[in-house]
């Protein structure tokens, strides 16, 4: 069949598989069909995104496409990454200010690394009525107390806003401020790299009454939970916590409502019965609970009795019987520490880190009644993983289909492609040389994973040895196409 003859409708399903980018670069200044068609789609699509664009592309979409559908569009995201440095200053133009998009009801921005920056865009979408989706993520800037209440007042002014994240983070974890501004609009909250208090949590309750849905990062402190109120349309909670359940047991005294729990915890350790009795106890509407713990532990003689004994405490008549909430336990000892990790089934979790050398000792098991179950991790986006043993090893046969996010130390050995059997969802991929000496397998090995990873466009070496250098002359098959951040 004739390329041409295709009708559109069929285009439009392709269009539907790729990219905003990758559709300006395949089908643009093709034909006037292509261009209209690109046109009508995100008409239709009402949604644009903006990463991993180049300067040039981006430019001819504002000056040949944007004019045609900004009415249109509903959904926006932008990146200031190293990759595409001042993208959002260069979008946001005299131009095309914000308030332009008047119908724009979602907007996301990654990696800003100005509080200035946020403030003017803010100011800019306070002239939006139909905005109900504001996204910060991966932010980073220095942190000022009133630059940043200033900031949380402006968002908290957002009268028709719904959802929010704040991903922000200046290298160090500040402690959150609340706003002093009420907004009876938000409902779905998540607020990353701040550390929330009892007392800080109750200020934030306090000046968004109406929010069901919240993800914070706790931190200890001495706060009297008796100042928090009862948060009863509360129903979806995220916490990061460690060191101390003295953060996260108050609040569960305080959602009675909440029917999803998601709980993240590092230092803390509670046995099944534990937690049995705090659920039971707070949560009776519980219905979806999400578990990761990991604590270090200092007895491994007997490793595997403790273990059996930790997952006898999560095979009650509660967990297995009432919920079907499984649990599987991994342990690692030797050189590098001794921990114990312990997940509810299916994992939920976007990051996950796996290292395996000949060093440590290894040992999984799970309460599931079948041990084949629950070893596909769709969830995980995010793996950072060393994985280089020549000893046999009993890891079941976990596998990570969905990466976008690799940080991988060479060489590797071939549980790694047990693990992950496919690249092509990988979009970033972080390198690091177990032996700076690196051989022509390393080398290899690295081409071999390029050649499958089709969407790679992040790659990054956090380790350099000059035989990569050489790679050129040895292997012209390496691609360049990619941004390479070194």
């Amino acid at each position: 069949m004739c390329f041409e003859l295709i009708p559109n409708e069929l285009f439009y399903d392709v269009f539907e598989y790729l990219s905003s980018v990758d559709l300006f670069h395949a089908f643009n200044g093709l034909n006037i069909r292509f261009d209209n068609l690109l046109i009508e789609y995100f008409q239709v699509r009402k949604s644009i995104d903006f990463r991993l664009i180049y300067k040039e592309d981006l430019n001819l979409i504002r000056q040949r496409y944007l004019p045609v559908f900004i009415n249109e569009i509903t959904s926006i995201c932008l990146s200031d990454e190293d990759t595409n440095p001042n993208e959002i200053d260069l979008f946001i133009s005299r131009l095309f200010p914000l308030h332009r998009f008047v119908n724009l009801q979602s907007i996301t921005f990654y990696n800003i690394y100005s509080a200035e920056k946020i403030n003017r865009i803010l100011t800019d979408l306070q002239r939006i009525s139909h905005l109900t989706v504001l996204n910060f993520h991966q932010c980073q800037f220095e942190y000022d107390l009133k630059r940043f209440l200033i900031i949380m007042n402006s968002i908290w002014s957002l009268s028709n806003l719904t959802h929010c994240c704040l991903d922000l983070f200046d290298g160090f974890y500040r402690d959150l401020i609340s706003p002093t501004i009420i907004s009876c609009s938000i409902q779905n909250l998540s607020i990353k790299g701040l550390k929330c208090g009892l007392e800080v949590l109750s200020l934030l309750y306090d000046h968004t009454p109406n929010l069901q849905n919240l993800s914070i990062e706790g931190s200890q402190s001495d706060d009297d939970h008796q100042s928090l109120p009862i948060m009863y349309l509360l129903n979806t909670l995220t916490l990061k916590c460690e060191n101390s359940s003295r953060l996260f047991i108050p609040i569960l005294r305080k959602v009675p409502n909440l029917t999803k729990l998601t709980i993240e915890t590092t230092k803390i350790e509670m046995n099944g019965q534990q937690w049995e009795n705090i659920l039971r106890k707070y949560l009776p509407n519980l219905k979806i609970f999400n578990l990761k713990m990991k604590y270090e532990v200092i007895d491994v003689e007997n490793i595997e009795d403790q273990i059996d004994h930790i997952l006898d405490s999560y095979r009650t008549q509660f967990w297995i019987d009432e919920h079907k909430w499984f649990v599987r336990c991994f342990s690692t000892t030797g050189n590098h520490g001794n921990s114990i990790n312990i997940h509810t089934l299916p994992y939920r979790f976007k990051e996950i880190s796996l290292s395996i050398n000949d060093t440590e000792n290894y040992l999984i098991k799970s309460t599931c009644p079948n041990n084949d179950h629950y070893l596909v991790y769709n969830y995980v986006q995010n793996l950072d993983c060393c994985c280089n043993t020549s000893e046999e090893i009993n890891l079941s046969q976990i596998q990570f289909p969905n990466l976008e996010h690799l940080t991988l130390t060479l060489p590797y050995d071939d549980y790694f492609r047990y693990f992950v059997p496919q690249f092509d969802k990988l979009i970033s991929l972080n390198i690091h040389m177990f032996d700076m000496g690196a051989d022509d397998n390393q080398l290899l090995q690295l081409q071999l994973l390029l050649d499958q990873a089709s969407r790679l466009y992040y790659l990054k070496f956090e380790t350099w040895s000059s035989v990569l250098s050489k790679a050129g002359s040895k292997n012209k098959k390496v691609r360049a196409s990619w941004k390479i951040n070194i």
